[in-house]
């Protein structure tokens, strides 16, 4: 997975071991449900999964996170969030489509994503 500057000061990357604590932060504040560290930490290694975050280039802070598997040519998004005071600014379109550009060169042809049907922000996304 190779870094992307973003023409917003937004770095996309593949998550670290350092960014799980803001990761985890991120989670709490956008589901009811979220995911703990160590299914984040089982997903570090994977080579069939892509674990990325947005990063702000200017203070290094964890700004979202997406994560996606891939199974011979089919992808599904587990797991896209964004921290609520950097919402409406473009980094879940960001993440979303780093994580379809990773399925595509993986050779994906599809991408499954499962949402409630009250889940309107990603729905709209």
């Amino acid at each position: 997975m190779t870094d992307a500057a973003q023409p917003d000061g937004v770095l996309i990357r593949g998550a670290k071991l350092d960014d799980l604590g803001a990761v985890l932060e991120i989670e709490r504040a956008s589901f009811a449900d979220p995911w703990s560290r160590s299914s984040f930490t089982a997903l570090l290694e994977r080579p069939r999964v892509y674990f990325a975050v947005a990063v702000d280039r200017a203070t290094n802070a964890v700004l979202g996170h997406v994560v996606a598997w891939f199974v011979v040519d089919e992808s599904e998004l587990a797991n896209l969030a964004v921290l609520p005071s950097a919402r409406k600014r473009g980094i879940g379109g960001m993440l979303l489509k780093s994580a379809l550009v990773a399925a595509e060169d993986r050779g994906s042809v599809e991408m499954y994503l499962e949402v409630r049907a009250s889940n309107a922000a990603a729905i709209a996304l």
